[in-house]
């Protein structure tokens, strides 16, 4: 952020505590001397950090007028920012969560999963889809600097026709995170951070034959490796597959289950030269604002079981499990920040940090399990993108004054299945202290007995045109192209250490 942008953030700021604040004619306000100083410095190109807030109180014409005391929380984010690298702190934020119905589709006693023969062509129809909504969203998002937009998608929007795509050289999955980065890497996007509930993307497993192979690519590659880096260390893996080792059909298929947290804007590709141990150089490249975060707890509902599967090519519940690379499942103090094969469940961006637990792991409180280690920063937001899952207080981690935001793609909010689903926001009244759960208000604002979004936005059902092609989105999802639900936005807490 440049100090104007700074600067025009602060005046937001201060508007959004007070609306008879007008940044144009503050001239009789008490913050009138600070607001000149910030001015002045912008001008000689000069900016100079604040020591405290104190500091920046003292600039006031009279800094014992008591008006400023309801400035104080924007003083403090401003003595944050000015002068320092880094954006201005976000105030406030705004959840949007897409209700699409992502379940298999109902074949009298059957089911089958939805999607196209080719799995990069349906990837690409499920972003143009997503795209539709993420426009709907921003025509009903705020605009200001201050406020952060949260987007969710709900857990399977892309798994394609077989209930999960193939990890090979043309990995549908990678291409995914290339469509989902490329699509957001627009400064319009540059307050908003996106939950793209998830990816689906499967292993054979192999029989040994005493020489171990190289580990096929992990969560951490499919947002720091570039296509060519990529492909290299697949190829690498399955040449080594055909000949040290054969696949064990006997085995189940190892599955990714995979959210892709990506900050929107620009500027956020980094590329620098690396080699592999082949002694092949090749340009690493890599989104310094994509997370992934992996499921670890597989549900009996994630894929349909053998006796229902109507296409038996595709995946059925008894043929999958979840991938271990290497204690995908450690707990204990600060656990979810240190996993070396990735799938982190906390990290930060912007100086907010996030939690997301998928589905079930949130039952099974993973994140709780798993808790923010001693001086280690409190979650500020908490998310659950899924299919089959609500808001539980026995899962909930975030930090009193925080948030719990579940987008589900099966039920609806009464329980009832085959509808578009269902959003659902909560805020913490007292965070959980060990073996005692968080108190969660039934609503973000108030004790409302229930969560009302500002906006309710239909997505448009028109067929999709995709490399050529007309999709339509019967073959994509099983109702129909969900809605769009947008809340107000709402106090963001301020950022605090674990004791």
């Amino acid at each position: 952020m440049t100090p104007q942008e700074k600067y025009n953030a602060f005046t937001q700021d201060l508007l959004s505590i007070n609306s008879d604040f007008k940044k144009n004619n503050y001239r009789a306000s008490s913050m009138k001397n600070l607001l000149d100083e910030m001015e002045s410095q912008i001008k000689k190109n000069a900016v100079v950090a604040f020591a405290d807030e104190t500091a920046a109180v003292n600039t006031c014409a009279n800094p014992q007028d008591s008006r400023i005391t309801k400035y104080r929380p924007a003083i403090g984010r401003l003595v944050q920012a000015w002068g320092k690298a880094g954006r201005y702190p976000y105030a406030k934020v705004q959840f949007m969560g897409y209700c699409v119905n992502a379940a298999p589709k109902r074949v009298v006693d059957k089911k089958d999963y939805l999607g196209l023969d080719d799995e990069k062509k349906d990837v690409e129809a499920r972003v143009a889809l997503l795209a539709r909504a993420i426009d709907k969203a921003y025509g009903e998002a705020d605009k200001s600097a201050i406020t952060l937009k949260v987007f969710v998608v709900p857990e399977f929007f892309f798994r394609g026709k077989k209930g999960a795509y193939a990890m090979t050289p043309e990995s549908a999955p990678l291409h995914a995170v290339e469509k989902l980065q490329a699509m957001t890497a627009d400064d319009k996007y540059k307050n908003w951070i996106f939950f793209f509930g998830s990816i689906l993307g499967t292993f054979s497993l192999t029989k040994g034959s005493g020489q171990e192979p190289p580990k096929p690519p992990t969560i951490k590659d499919l947002t720091t490796l570039s296509i060519e880096a990529y492909t290299l260390k697949l190829k690498q893996y399955k040449e080594a597959k055909v000949r040290d080792v054969e696949v064990d059909k006997s085995a189940k298929a190892v599955v990714y289950n995979v959210v892709l947290t990506q900050k929107g804007g620009t500027g956020l590709v980094k590329t620098e030269t690396s080699s592999d141990n082949q002694g092949k150089t090749y340009k690493k490249t890599w989104n310094t604002g994509a997370f992934v975060t992996m499921k670890e707890y597989k549900s009996t509902i994630d894929f349909i079981d053998r006796v229902t599967r109507k296409d038996t090519t595709a995946y059925a519940l008894e043929d999958v499990e979840h991938i271990d690379l290497g204690g995908t499942r450690p707990t204990g103090p600060g656990k979810e920040q240190s996993k070396p094969e990735g799938g982190d469940g906390v990290f930060e961006i912007d100086g907010v940090t996030i939690g997301v637990e998928i589905c079930l792991d949130h039952w099974k409180k993973r994140l709780r399990e798993s808790p923010q280690a001693s001086g280690q920063k409190k979650i500020q937001l908490q998310i659950v993108p899924s299919a089959g899952m609500s808001v539980e207080a026995k899962g909930s981690v975030a930090m009193k004054g925080g948030y719990v935001f579940n987008c589900d793609g099966l039920n609806t909010k009464s329980g009832k299945k085959g509808s578009r689903s269902h959003t659902e926001l909560r805020k913490v009244k007292t965070m959980y202290n060990g073996g005692t759960n968080a108190v969660l208000f039934d609503h973000a604002k108030s004790d409302a007995s229930t969560a009302i979004p500002i906006a309710v936005q239909p997505v448009s059902g028109a067929n999709l045109s995709v490399s050529g092609s007309t999709v339509k989105i019967d073959e994509l999802f099983a109702i129909d192209a969900g809605e769009v639900h947008v809340y107000g936005p709402v106090d963001l807490p301020d950022p605090e250490n674990m004791p």
